[in-house]
């Protein structure tokens, strides 16, 4: 029994063994029948590049069948051509699929027109707009384009994706070529328009041209290069007008009569030139002017360009019988000792010479000696014809009574009632400077002569206006004192007045640089020394009073 027992036992642990061992090796191979063997639930899954991501489902062959993704699609790029390995999990089990990424589409793009001008270059990116791909795009030109040649022409861009996809956009491209210069004829009054500056001017109608914004063109009415600033499009660009003269000047003939021997200028034998520039006249032949009678004169304009033209005249040549006139101051006088301006005041008219010559014969005077002399005046024309008139010299001792009544019926015509001191000063002042006439040279011997010279000849040098002066203050009871300059190249005469308040300068001797010379103080006289030089105002100051700085 125990055994059999035992037997038995033995038997049913190797039964049960082996079920299970069979049952293992069963699961075994359908484990490897449905990974080797079974079919994939999953497909491949083929997107146009920039699509959005697909769903779970369209991995699976059974929509039926619900997954998941085991790989990160954040992971996966869409936005180029690529292929990706998908893990998809199935229930309990993990698939591997490819999702590709396909670009199929070619780029598109709207076309732009250009204009440039002759030379320039633009690129191929220029030519297109709002471009449209899922893709990066390269832009370049499909042929070869001229950019030098002026007019319009077709321009084909190739457009292609990082897919290798094409597309060919046909744009425009214009070429305007301006113009280095334009020219025109001097004294015009046309005013060039902008299209003229371009070589094909039929492009105007189609391309913006137009003078710069601030530009403002120049009067063109006289020769030379002027520079014009243009707008072609959004290109700002210059040209030149060559402005040009190639219109010979004009004019009317004159008669012109003359009077031999006189010659005339060629100007006046012609009036109302009318040319841009400086018209020169000149004789073709010189002219006859000393044969009587009426004749023909060629003249020739020529301009500052050289264009040149002929205009004929007529001369009348007649003979002068008419002697000139004399007329002015021929009596002179004069103080023993003293000079005499023989021509001064005397005018002498022709009818025809406007410079007569003028001679005097002094010969007969003697200034050394009171008494009356003759001094005889002639005058001659181009002609020949004189005329000769005699005046006469008076020669007369220098005397205080003669000086006194001068300045008295002077102090009579410009002092007034009730005029200040200083008011008679100005006075004084205005009547010596503006009533003598200066000359570089000029009696020195005394005040007394000095200020006859004044009063009865009106002439003088420095010294003749300081002792007029003198003398009229001194009349009128006004203190004033004599002074005169220290260095120099010169001597300088003039004086000092004391109206009670200090003692001023006072000179009406006329100055190259004009200034109030009545009653002006030190510092006045030192800065006219410094602008005037030649130690004009300088004086020993030991000699004289203190004055008003």
């Amino acid at each position: 029994m125990k055994a059999g027992t035992s037997m038995k036992k033995s038997l049913s642990i190797k039964g049960i063994a082996l079920f299970s061992g069979s049952v293992a090796l069963i699961a075994i191979s359908f484990f490897v029948y449905n990974t080797v063997f079974a079919k994939s639930p999953l497909k491949e899954v083929v997107v146009e590049v920039g699509s959005p991501f697909p769903s779970v489902i369209d991995f699976l062959s059974d929509d039926r069948k619900n997954g998941t993704f085991v790989t990160d699609v954040n992971a996966v790029d869409l936005s180029s051509v690529s292929v990706s390995d998908m893990e998809i999990k199935v229930g309990r089990k993990s698939y591997h699929t490819t999702l590709s990424v396909i670009d199929t589409v070619a780029p598109k793009a709207v076309a732009v027109k250009q204009v440039i001008l002759g030379g320039a270059e633009i690129n191929p990116s220029d030519f297109v707009t709002e471009i449209t791909d899922k893709t990066q795009v390269m832009v370049s030109f499909n042929s070869a384009v001229d950019f030098n040649t002026e007019g319009k022409r077709a321009v084909e861009i190739l457009l292609e994706d990082k897919g290798g996809n094409r597309s060919v956009v046909t744009s425009e491209l214009t070429v305007v070529v301006v113009k280095k210069s334009i020219s025109l004829e001097a004294g015009g009054s046309r005013i060039p328009k902008a299209s003229e500056f371009i070589q094909n001017t039929e492009l105007s109608s189609e391309v913006k041209v137009s003078f710069a914004k601030n530009f403002r063109m120049p009067s063109l009415t006289k020769p030379g290069e002027y520079n014009v600033q243009l707008s072609v499009d959004d290109y700002q660009c210059q040209s030149v007008v060559k402005v040009f003269d190639t219109t010979p000047p004009t004019a009317k003939a004159a008669k012109v009569k003359t009077y031999t021997p006189q010659t005339a200028a060629p100007e006046t034998f012609v009036n109302e030139i009318s040319d841009v520039s400086t018209v020169a006249v000149s004789f073709v032949e010189q002219p006859d002017f000393v044969g009587l009678g009426e004749k023909t004169v060629k003249l020739r304009l020529t301009d500052s360009y050289g264009n040149s033209s002929e205009v004929t005249a007529e001369l009348d040549v007649s003979r002068d019988i008419t002697p000139p006139v004399i007329s002015g101051t021929i009596n002179k006088f004069a103080i023993v000792g003293g000079t005499v301006s023989y021509k001064q005041g005397i005018v002498v008219t022709d009818d025809v010479d406007t410079k007569p010559k003028l001679t005097a014969d002094s010969s007969a005077v003697d200034l050394t000696k009171v008494g009356a002399y003759n001094v005889v005046f002639t005058a001659t024309d181009f002609s020949g014809n004189t005329t000769s008139v005699t005046g006469v010299v008076s020669v007369a001792e220098v005397s205080a009574d003669v000086v006194n009544q001068l300045a008295d019926a002077i102090i009579a015509k410009i002092i007034k009632e009730n005029m200040t001191p200083y008011e008679q000063a100005y006075a004084v002042f205005k009547y010596v400077r503006n009533n003598i006439k200066y000359t570089s040279k000029g009696e020195k011997e005394s005040p007394l002569k000095g200020a006859y010279n004044a009063f009865k000849l009106k002439k003088g040098d420095c010294y003749t206006f300081y002792a007029a002066s003198e003398y009229l203050l001194t009349k009128l009871g006004i203190d004033n004192l004599p002074i005169t300059r220290t260095g120099g190249k010169t001597r300088h005469y003039w004086n000092l007045v004391n109206l009670g308040e200090g003692w001023y300068h006072f000179d009406a001797c006329p100055h190259y640089v004009w200034f109030d010379g009545c009653m002006f103080t030190d510092t006045v006289a030192q800065e006219y020394t410094r602008s005037r030089g030649n130690n004009y105002y300088v004086y020993n100051e030991k000699l004289y009073p203190e004055i008003v700085k």
